[in-house]
Protein backbone atom coordinates (compact mmCIF):
# COMPACT_ATOMS: atom_id res chain seq x y z
CA UNK A 1 0.00 0.00 0.00
CA UNK A 2 0.88 3.55 -1.04
CA UNK A 3 -0.72 6.61 0.70
CA UNK A 4 0.37 10.24 0.93
CA UNK A 5 -0.10 12.61 3.84
CA UNK A 6 -1.02 16.19 2.82
CA UNK A 7 -1.36 18.26 6.62
CA UNK A 8 -3.32 21.18 6.24
CA UNK A 9 -3.80 24.04 8.41
CA UNK A 10 -6.99 22.23 10.22
CA UNK A 11 -6.77 18.46 9.16
CA UNK A 12 -5.03 16.16 7.60
CA UNK A 13 -5.46 14.70 4.11
CA UNK A 14 -4.24 11.06 3.44
CA UNK A 15 -5.15 9.86 -0.19
CA UNK A 16 -4.64 5.41 -0.76
CA UNK A 17 -3.23 3.80 -3.87
CA UNK A 18 -2.99 0.23 -5.02
CA UNK A 19 -4.37 -2.53 -2.75
CA UNK A 20 -4.42 -2.10 0.95
CA UNK A 21 -5.10 -4.39 4.10
CA UNK A 22 -6.31 -3.66 7.50
CA UNK A 23 -2.50 -3.55 8.55
CA UNK A 24 -1.28 -1.46 6.24
CA UNK A 25 -4.40 1.49 7.53
CA UNK A 26 -3.51 0.59 10.98
CA UNK A 27 0.59 1.50 10.89
CA UNK A 28 -0.46 4.41 8.47
CA UNK A 29 -2.65 5.63 11.54
CA UNK A 30 0.27 4.93 14.05
CA UNK A 31 2.37 6.93 11.87
CA UNK A 32 0.17 10.10 11.63
CA UNK A 33 -0.28 9.72 15.76
CA UNK A 34 3.62 10.29 15.90
CA UNK A 35 3.49 13.78 14.76
CA UNK A 36 2.77 15.91 17.38
CA UNK A 37 0.77 18.31 15.03
CA UNK A 38 -2.29 15.41 14.62
CA UNK A 39 -2.92 16.45 18.35
CA UNK A 40 -3.90 20.11 17.14
CA UNK A 41 -6.43 18.78 13.87
CA UNK A 42 -9.98 18.92 13.83
CA UNK A 43 -10.37 16.34 10.98
CA UNK A 44 -8.88 13.46 8.52
CA UNK A 45 -9.80 12.78 5.38
CA UNK A 46 -8.93 9.18 4.24
CA UNK A 47 -9.55 9.01 0.28
CA UNK A 48 -9.60 5.69 -1.17
CA UNK A 49 -10.94 6.82 -4.27
CA UNK A 50 -7.20 5.56 -6.05
CA UNK A 51 -6.96 2.36 -4.39
CA UNK A 52 -7.15 -0.74 -6.82
CA UNK A 53 -8.10 -3.30 -4.02
CA UNK A 54 -8.39 -4.03 -0.60
CA UNK A 55 -7.98 -7.24 1.81
CA UNK A 56 -10.00 -5.71 4.45
CA UNK A 57 -13.09 -7.55 6.14
CA UNK A 58 -15.64 -5.80 7.55
CA UNK A 59 -14.79 -7.95 11.13
CA UNK A 60 -11.16 -6.04 11.41
CA UNK A 61 -12.97 -2.65 10.70
CA UNK A 62 -13.63 -3.10 14.69
CA UNK A 63 -9.68 -2.90 15.26
CA UNK A 64 -9.64 0.39 13.14
CA UNK A 65 -12.14 1.93 15.23
CA UNK A 66 -11.01 0.69 18.66
CA UNK A 67 -7.66 2.46 17.74
CA UNK A 68 -9.51 5.32 16.71
CA UNK A 69 -11.36 5.07 20.06
CA UNK A 70 -8.38 4.80 21.95
CA UNK A 71 -6.12 7.79 20.63
CA UNK A 72 -9.63 9.92 20.85
CA UNK A 73 -9.40 9.87 24.61
CA UNK A 74 -6.41 11.74 24.62
CA UNK A 75 -7.74 14.05 21.52
CA UNK A 76 -11.33 14.52 22.11
CA UNK A 77 -13.60 15.94 19.01
CA UNK A 78 -12.54 15.15 15.29
CA UNK A 79 -14.45 14.32 11.93
CA UNK A 80 -13.24 11.79 9.77
CA UNK A 81 -14.35 11.13 6.33
CA UNK A 82 -13.90 8.51 4.17
CA UNK A 83 -13.76 8.74 0.56
CA UNK A 84 -14.81 5.99 -2.31
CA UNK A 85 -15.69 6.27 -5.50
CA UNK A 86 -16.95 2.33 -5.77
CA UNK A 87 -19.24 0.54 -4.75
CA UNK A 88 -16.86 -2.45 -3.61
CA UNK A 89 -16.01 -0.27 -0.77
CA UNK A 90 -19.28 0.33 0.86
CA UNK A 91 -19.88 -2.77 2.93
CA UNK A 92 -16.26 -2.51 4.97
CA UNK A 93 -16.72 1.45 5.20
CA UNK A 94 -20.05 0.81 6.81
CA UNK A 95 -18.69 -1.75 8.67
CA UNK A 96 -16.34 0.93 9.93
CA UNK A 97 -18.82 3.38 10.46
CA UNK A 98 -21.51 0.92 12.56
CA UNK A 99 -18.77 0.83 15.14
CA UNK A 100 -17.92 4.16 15.24
CA UNK A 101 -21.62 5.51 15.74
CA UNK A 102 -21.21 5.98 19.23
CA UNK A 103 -17.55 7.47 19.26
CA UNK A 104 -16.42 11.11 20.06
CA UNK A 105 -15.35 11.42 16.41
CA UNK A 106 -17.93 11.66 13.83
CA UNK A 107 -17.37 9.68 11.19
CA UNK A 108 -19.36 9.91 7.21
CA UNK A 109 -18.83 8.64 4.08
CA UNK A 110 -18.28 10.10 0.70
CA UNK A 111 -18.61 9.94 -2.50
CA UNK A 112 -17.05 13.32 -3.65
CA UNK A 113 -13.45 14.96 -2.20
CA UNK A 114 -15.46 18.07 -2.35
CA UNK A 115 -18.37 17.15 0.02
CA UNK A 116 -16.13 15.59 1.99
CA UNK A 117 -14.06 18.54 2.57
CA UNK A 118 -17.08 20.95 2.54
CA UNK A 119 -18.58 18.41 5.89
CA UNK A 120 -14.87 18.59 7.88
CA UNK A 121 -14.57 21.86 7.76
CA UNK A 122 -17.84 22.66 9.35
CA UNK A 123 -16.96 23.46 12.81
Amino acid sequence: MAYHTHWEAAGIYRRFYGVTSAEEILQANFDMHRNPAYFQMRYVINDFSAITGHSVTPGQTRILAGADEVIAVSLGEMKIALVIDNDEYTEVCEAYLQHMRDAVFQCRLFRQLADARDWARQR
